[in-house]
């Protein structure tokens, strides 16, 4: 007997969002659209979740304004009128929502909100499942192994309905890999095992992109400026696809394979596991869960509709293990021990975008397209007036261990960049801001080489794994004292101040990596002027620690030499 259908999305509070005011409470998908002029930011339990709510309800907003035979112009007008209003239109998405009110029921019903419904392990009756904390993502499914989580094993019996909810569109982004359940009616199983398909993502859909979105002063704000119409011109723009179609309006979950994209609606709500929750008793709650893989989102259409990632070029070994050409665009994950500022060239490229790889996220080139000349669109163009003066990108995913297997770590990062670094009309500021990045990786890498060294190590075939450990270690301390000084720069540098700034920046730099090397070299102990044996060479700390300053100092590949004056009030923040 199939339960009745139960807590719809739509209507029901499950979206935790922080209100101007300060005030946090739940509120509804509708409610969320109705009020994001006044919610400040979402705040659900899980951090990562924050980016796939925003593209849960992007789906929402690129169904609503879906028309055939719309064009680029035509959707920059739309964008733009809804931009002036400063609030969406609650009786577009009100209808549009009362037309699919059927399918965003979380429990129960012929059609369950992301499931499937009567979804059942092979061999085991209907009510068999696995315990509903194989839902969230932070949960050690071993003892002993804790990787960001204060809950104890065994400690979530059930889920309530509004909990559920955002953990189920975690795991539809974020499931890792690895062997599971085989689920009735499977053809692929073996000796009682469903393995992870080959050549293919085997994640989640998002857990192999590197999720970044653009946060403004309000959910409206956000949502805005992360809905983007298009993102090369010579494509049909985004609301013209009318197939593109969000799950629930989709008649099935597909099954294991390889299935095209038909758009971003489609791509943000993609099911990548075939799921079902079973209620408990009362119907207010979920117990357990049955989850098995899905289908995957074909990686060579995620570079003309995925808007929220970073990029890279697919290696030979990657391309393999997507199934896809190397040297195809695919998206870049995030690094969980580097800084995002360290990979600026990457997160915003426009420095260099004659190079193949050098790709921007598509919320970023919308930015941009909003300032650019419409010939034919008089009423089109934006001057960079809307562009708050500090531009807040977030940085949100997870990485994975064997086989991605298992999680590995998380990533929930901001990157506040002076709105000059992200125009790509104009890119002297960048340029600027890219050159002192590399001068630093530039004597970061030094320092930890020298200290090293000094250390008596060097990367021949016995000691390579702890010189390896200790440069590692090095660089990690060296960039994390250079942290405040970087973000601070990259927030005030701007084209008309860019070559002030950067022998401010480089000055103090430089200055700070003195003080790192004084320490580990004074930490040394000893004669600094007698010589030892280090990899068949004789060497002696002083020599090597004024060889490091040297290098601070030169022009062209370090630092520069320093100068007389500290910072001015060019470094000030408004």
């Amino acid at each position: 007997m199939v339960p009745q259908p139960q807590f719809n999305l739509i209507d029901e509070d499950w979206i935790n969002a922080e209100y101007s005011d300060g005030t946090q409470r739940k509120v509804s998908l509708k409610k969320a659209f109705e009020d994001a002029s006044d919610i400040q930011r979402i705040v659900p339990e899980f951090s990562q979740g924050i980016i796939l709510i925003l593209r849960f309800m992007l789906a929402v907003l690129y169904r609503c304004y879906q028309r055939e035979g719309i064009k680029h112009g035509e959707t920059k007008h739309v964008w733009g009128k809804i931009w002036e209003t400063g609030h969406f239109d609650v009786s577009v998405i009100g209808s549009y929502l009362q037309r699919v009110h059927d399918r965003f029921y979380l429990i129960g019903g012929d059609r369950p909100f992301m499931q499937e419904a009567g979804l059942s392990y092979q061999g085991k009756n209907s009510n068999d499942a696995d315990n509903v904390g194989r839902m969230i993502i932070d949960l050690p499914d071993k003892d002993n192994k804790f990787l960001f989580s204060l809950r104890s094993k065994g400690s979530v019996k059930s889920l309530s309905c509004s909990e559920a909810a955002v953990w189920l569109l975690a795991l539809q982004a974020y499931d890792c890999a690895g062997i599971k359940t085989p689920l009735a009616g499977s053809t692929t199983a073996r000796s009682g095992r469903e393995y992870a398909p080959k050549g293919q993502i085997s994640t989640g859909a998002l857990g192999f992109c590197g999720g970044v979105y653009l946060e403004r002063a309000n959910l409206f704000e956000t949502l805005m400026m992360n809905w983007v119409m298009y993102v090369e011109s010579g494509e049909a723009p985004f609301l013209a696809l009318v197939g593109d179609a969000p799950v629930w309006e989709r008649e099935t979950i597909s099954s294991m394979g390889r299935r095209r994209l038909t758009g971003p609606a489609d791509l943000f709500t993609f099911s990548s596991r075939r799921v079902r929750l079973i209620p408990s008793d009362d119907g207010n709650g979920v117990t357990g869960v049955v989850i098995g893989y899905g289908a995957q989102p074909d990686p060579n259409d995620m570079a003309r509709f995925e808007t929220m990632t970073l990029w890279r070029l697919a290696s030979k070994k990657q391309g393999e293990s997507l199934g896809v050409p190397e040297g195809t665009r695919v998206p870049k994950t995030h690094e969980p021990e580097k800084a995002l500022w360290r990979g600026l060239a990457s997160v915003v490229p426009f420095a260099n975008l004659d190079a193949s790889s050098q790709v921007p996220a598509g919320v970023l080139t919308w930015v941009n397209e909003l300032m650019t000349d419409d010939d034919d669109e008089e009423d089109n163009d934006f001057s960079d007036s809307f562009l708050p003066q500090i531009v807040a990108i977030h940085a949100q995913g997870m990485t994975y261990g064997t086989q991605n297997s298992v999680y590995a770590d998380s990533v929930n990062e901001q990157l506040d960049l002076n709105k000059a670094l992200v125009r790509r009309d104009d890119v002297s500021a960048l340029s600027v801001a890219l050159d002192v990045l590399d001068r630093i990786e530039n004597c970061v890498g030094e320092l930890a080489k020298s200290v090293t060294r000094v250390r008596g190590l060097v990367p021949n075939e016995t000691m390579r794994n702890r010189y390896l450990t200790s440069t590692a270690s090095i660089r990690a301390e060296a960039y994390y004292a250079l942290d405040a000084l970087c973000r601070k720069y990259l927030r005030t540098i701007e084209n008309d101040n860019a070559e002030v700034l950067k022998t401010q920046w480089c000055d103090e730099a430089h200055r700070l990596l003195i003080r790192l090397a004084e320490q580990y070299f004074q930490d040394m102990g000893g004669s600094w002027i007698a010589k030892r044996e280090v990899g068949g060479y004789e060497i002696a700390v002083g020599e090597q620690y004024v060889k490091l300053l040297r290098y601070f100092a030169n022009e062209d590949s370090g630092l520069g030499k320093l100068t007389d004056s500290q910072s001015t009030d060019a470094t000030k923040e408004d």
